[in-house]
């Protein structure tokens, strides 16, 4: 039996970096048993006014810095600093755009499976690791680059707006399966949802609980 799971992560969450190496654990123990695709879940559409009047409001940068490098360290994730934030990046939504570029063309089965999961893990990287400012097409470029991905095919979905498109439909979606936040897995079409810093005990158990149930849809969970 075959567990469809989709992980839902804004490119710029930093508990989504954290979730990636529970991705690859959960990939490697369960293997065909678990189909795992990777979607754009956009959130921060305005940093600054998230900085102003949002939950970050009382540290600003330096508590965005400070939040972000404590979160990796805790979970033993390594050359993470939360610098990244000093550039006081605009948003998180062109990154996310560039990413669902991607998923059009690998949907259209131009890029092969993957490649939008791929693409999230590298800009975190970049901006995480690497302290760059992903926000910036240039810096999106040089991700694609990297991935070996078609820069100009991806940017042409970009320029003629059909990523901006795939933008809408993820925000839709992300309301309609009432989504509160990055990362979120979703298990069996919605059988089960698990939401932000997740033990892996729990993420192990709940796709074990949905392999052992009689059918997709008719789990034990």
């Amino acid at each position: 039996m075959t567990i469809k799971t989709d992980f839902y992560t804004d490119p710029m969450c930093i508990w989504a970096l954290v979730a990636e190496p529970k991705v690859a654990l959960l990939k490697d123990e369960f293997g065909d048993a678990l189909q795992l695709e990777h979607h754009v879940l956009p959130l921060f559409g305005s940093i600054e006014e998230r900085l102003a009047t949002g939950s970050w409001a009382k540290g600003g940068i330096p508590g965005r810095v400070a939040a972000t490098a404590r979160v990796a360290a805790a979970a033993g994730v390594e050359g993470v600093s939360g610098k990244g934030w000093e550039h006081s990046p605009s948003s998180s939504w062109g990154p996310s755009m560039t990413a669902l570029a991607v998923r059009h063309l690998e949907d259209a089965g131009t890029l092969p499976a993957g490649s939008t999961g791929r693409t999230l893990y590298a800009m975190r990287q970049a901006f995480f690791v690497e302290d760059r400012d992903i926000t910036l097409r240039s810096e999106q470029q040089a991700v694609l680059a990297r991935c070996d991905l078609p820069v100009h095919e991806v940017f042409a979905l970009v320029d003629d707006g059909r990523a901006m498109a795939r933008l809408s439909e993820a925000r839709d979606r992300r309301d309609g399966l009432r989504l509160d936040g990055s990362p979120t897995w979703v298990f069996d079409g919605g059988r089960a949802k698990l939401y932000g810093n997740v033990d892996m005990r729990v993420l192990r158990a709940t796709v074990q609980a949905l392999v052992d149930g009689d059918a997709p849809g008719r789990s034990v969970c």
